[in-house]
């Protein structure tokens, strides 16, 4: 049996602290933000009473922030037979993220029948209203997410309200559509655009507002045949679904992707993150000692050296959920190529 536990909220938290963890013989910081996955930053930047992180003490109380932002947590008895390994399968979820969230258990690999442990929540569902649209024949579609040609002729795709678009957050997102009425017709689907103004209803003179919060558009062209017929009906013009984002299927290889759209002169370049578990939200590369954030333009981020760009780069990326991991070594491309990248984001826990 599971129970929601609302005081675990995202990172609209007052408090950036998780949980209190009292330093032990031998800790370091380095250790415990390796033991409970957390950035060594992340966890020095929530500890600004340790005035020298390489000096703490036995006995000292220190702040775990959150590993990521997940909602909230449920909790979890554990049965006979259990381990977290067993666990952390049976939700999806890595061994070392059940220990991060679990960081109380002073020996996770000593759980007995009983014990309570928390796992991530299932990524709630958004409801809202879904329409299709048909593109002009004469006008190739203009995508503001400027989506991967291999992708976009594979997958099914739609408009994203600018509510829940919210500024290219979710772009790039894959998510899954389910009928509310008819939960047995759904579908899955790539954010690769915003949608509009109000829609007519195909067949009637009604219209109705789909741009507001929840809301999709799905595309039917002649790639894309029948896709709103796997979730609705033609002749009602919508309907009405909830949706969920969920991880990309990375149709290449599991790491990501940097297609370099521009280089120029040597020492500026214009990149877009592909083949991402999770829509990316902000890119920094670093330089010298320090991560600088990139320029984002629609779903491009841009960089410019005037002493001119180097061979390689590492990145900082953080995704939708606030998961941040670092690539390094990345070689710059030559403009309109792809660079195979070394790193991925976990994938996050989502209802089965």
């Amino acid at each position: 049996m599971y129970e929601f536990k609302d005081q675990f909220q995202s990172g609209s938290e007052k408090s950036s602290c998780f949980r209190t963890y009292t330093i032990e013989q031998g800790d370091t910081l380095f250790n415990i933000a390796n033991k409970y996955n957390i950035p060594l930053r992340k966890l020095i930047s929530a500890n600004p009473q340790i005035t020298n992180p390489n000096l703490i003490f036995p006995g000292q109380d220190i702040c775990l922030p959150r590993p990521f932002p997940y909602r909230r947590e449920i909790s979890y008895v554990v049965k006979r037979g259990d381990t977290m390994f067993i666990i952390a399968k049976k939700f999806d979820i890595s061994l070392q993220t059940l220990i991060a969230i679990n960081c109380h258990i002073r020996c996770p690999y000593l759980i007995y029948p009983g014990m309570i442990i928390f796992v991530p929540a299932p990524l709630e569902w958004i409801e809202g209203i879904c329409t299709y649209y048909s593109p002009k024949k004469t006008k190739k579609p203009i995508y503001t997410c400027e989506p991967d040609e291999q992708v976009l002729n594979s997958h099914n795709v739609v408009a994203l309200n600018m509510y829940d678009f919210n500024k290219l957050r979710w772009c790039g997102g894959y998510i899954q559509i389910v009928n509310i009425e008819e939960p047995e017709k759904m579908t899955e689907a790539f954010i690769f655009d915003e949608m509009g103004g109000p829609e007519p209803v195909k067949g009637t003179n009604k219209k109705i507002y789909a741009g507001k919060q929840g809301s999709l558009d799905i595309l039917e062209d002649k790639i894309h045949q029948s896709t709103f017929e796997k979730i609705g009906y033609k002749d009602h013009g919508y309907a009405k679904v909830k949706w969920r984002l969920i991880p990309s299927p990375c149709p290449y290889d599991k790491t990501l992707q940097y297609y370099f759209k521009e280089i120029s002169g040597g020492a500026w370049m214009k990149i877009q993150i592909r083949n991402s578990l999770y829509p990316i939200y902000t890119v920094k590369i670093k330089k010298g000692n320090k991560f600088v954030p990139m320029k984002k333009s629609y779903s491009y981020f841009m960089y410019g050296d005037k002493a001119g760009l180097k061979k390689e780069y590492t990145f900082e990326l953080t995704n939708c959920y606030g998961q941040t991991i670092i690539d390094e070594n990345v070689p710059v491309g030559q403009k309109d190529t792809t660079i195979i990248g070394h790193s991925q984001f976990e994938r996050l826990h989502h209802p089965f």
